[in-house]
């Protein structure tokens, strides 16, 4: 409540989310340091957007390797060199998968440290490191889009092998097995690619849109 002592045109109402402080804080100094803070909460929201996905490749992938050695076991058992490919297929596509989620999690935390250390930038600075890392999110659109190409490739081939070994002798049907396993594992990560390549390009554009005024 303003008195006599404190005008009214210098009370400072600072909600939590420092995004809707940039609109409300008067002096420079806050709303620097509210800038800062807005740009450090998207980047610190586009973490763990990357660590989500990181956790959805790494459980697809425990969970092909998984199903992949119990198929593969019960192919062994049986003598069906479909199911020990199409299991030893999936099971070895599945360790790729989980392997490769690990570089999604930060596991070093050095992307968590500097947004950490950005949060002192002012001005033109703190502009740059926006700027770094709406393009760290263009970059990374862009491997998923590469990657994107290779899911089509791995579907493709896939689907070949299988056409192949489905008409092949029956020492080589093994293809059939390797080939299913191989055009599966093309079609989720091509619609996985998707949608994080989707959601990469919208976080770097969010990012452009800060700082903006």
């Amino acid at each position: 409540i303003p008195d006599e002592d404190v005008p009214a045109a210098e009370l400072r109402v600072l909600p939590a989310d420092p995004c809707t402080r940039l609109t409300l804080s008067l002096s420079e100094l806050d709303r620097q340091d509210a800038r800062a803070s807005c740009l450090a909460s998207v980047r610190l929201a586009n973490r763990q957007d990357r660590i989500d996905e990181g956790v959805v490749l790494l459980g697809f992938g425990l969970l092909s390797t998984i199903a992949g050695g119990t198929i593969a076991g019960i192919g062994a058992n049986d003598g069906s060199d479909l199911m020990l490919s199409l299991g030893l297929g999936t099971a070895g596509w599945g360790v790729i998968n989980a392997a490769f989620s690990a570089a999604l999690f930060d596991v070093s935390g050095s992307g968590l440290a500097e947004i950490e250390a950005d949060r002192v930038l002012t001005s033109e600075a703190l502009v740059r490191a926006r700027e770094r890392a709406a393009a760290a999110q263009d970059q990374t659109a862009t491997i998923i889009a590469v990657n994107a190409g290779l899911d089509v490739f791995y579907f493709a081939t896939g689907l070949l092998l299988a056409l192949l070994g489905d008409q092949a002798e029956p020492e080589d049907r093994w293809l059939l097995g390797y080939g299913l396993a191989m055009a599966a594992q093309g079609t989720f990560l091509l619609a996985y690619d998707g949608v994080t390549w989707a959601f990469a390009a919208d976080r770097a554009s969010r990012l452009r849109a800060l700082l903006a005024e």
